[in-house]
């Protein structure tokens, strides 16, 4: 199994229009298998190659044509997505609110173990470009807390085609959420099999 990880909204804690987002929301978009997620790949390569395209496709800023396109274009694809939505009014913990890299960590570790391929021997690929101790801390991090997987890599979401759907997904969920705006989440209620609301 392939599972692309990306977020939308930050880890800050500066609420009430000090500039931090109210909701942070991680997502899970997995493929069975390397033939479902190259498939994908190729989906996404094209419909570029139609929009004439040479820039990333990304939601925060492409614009309603381009987004409803690239929604059609994966729709037909092999892969389902898990998300944890995070209202951080609702957050309590010191800890976390004090702490970003924390707060992410502890999300995306609850995120992982609630999953369905918490038991999968899974290949993880996050949208980042984190330098090697980040990464081998977060690795160390999510190994201690018991979260299987075969292997965990950072990647530029410039170069990877599917983590930039799991862009586009990360941002369509949120529009439900920030904007009360579920056009998007619509499209992808087909592909969600977990939609959990941290509390």
């Amino acid at each position: 199994m392939l599972v692309f990880i990306d977020e939308c909204g930050d880890a800050g804690f500066k609420l009430e229009n000090q500039g931090s987002s109210q909701y942070f929301i991680l997502v899970l978009v997995e493929f069975p298998d390397a033939e479902s997620a190259q498939a994908a790949d190729e989906k996404i390569a094209e419909l570029r190659r139609s929009l004439g395209m040479r820039q990333e496709f990304k939601f925060c800023k492409d614009s309603r044509k381009t987004k409803l396109s690239f929604f059609e274009a994966v729709k037909g694809c092999n892969f389902a997505v898990e998300t944890i939505v995070v209202d951080k009014k609702l957050i309590e913990s010191k800890y976390l609110r004090e702490h970003p890299k924390n707060f992410y960590n502890f999300m995306l570790k609850e995120l992982l173990s609630h999953s369905q391929i918490a038991a999968a021997k899974a290949k993880i690929i996050l949208d980042g470009q984190g330098n090697k101790h980040f990464v081998s801390e977060l690795k160390s991090y999510l190994r201690h807390s018991a979260v299987q997987m075969k292997s965990f890599s950072m990647k530029d979401s410039k170069k990877e085609n599917l983590l930039q759907l799991a862009d586009y997904v990360a941002g369509g969920i949120m529009c439900a959420y920030k904007h009360d705006n579920d056009d998007y989440k619509r499209l992808l209620r087909d592909k969600i099999v977990n939609n959990w609301e941290f509390k």
